[in-house]
């Protein structure tokens, strides 16, 4: 559990095997890993770890903090940023400098 391949070996499996995967368990760090600590039987020597490595595989975090129905709303609003740059940029003609930084900046 010290690197990625083992929290998604043994966090993965059963975080989506429980009913948690729809809602997450919410934005705060400590209270995450306190509750992944309790609900999925870790060792407590992981716990001083667990919120370093959590947060290295972004993806997973997405899914443990806020869930399926969070991570989607976060990636409807990303496109839908995306969509109004693309907008923006085909009324001005592509001569918007800002809007086309920001288009590949992000994206």
């Amino acid at each position: 559990m010290h690197q990625r391949l083992g929290l998604l070996v043994e966090l993965l499996p059963q975080f989506i095997t429980s009913p948690n995967i729809f809602f997450g368990f919410g934005s705060d760090k400590d209270l995450a890993v306190d509750q992944i600590v309790y609900s999925y039987n870790f060792y407590f020597i992981f716990t001083d770890d667990l919120p370093v490595i959590i947060e290295d595989v972004y993806w997973l975090t997405m899914l443990i903090y806020y869930g399926i129905i969070g991570t989607f709303f976060f990636l409807f609003y990303i496109i839908g940023v995306y969509c109004t740059g693309r907008k923006i940029q085909r009324l001005t003609g592509g001569n918007a400098g800002v809007v086309n930084a920001f288009i590949w900046l992000f994206f």
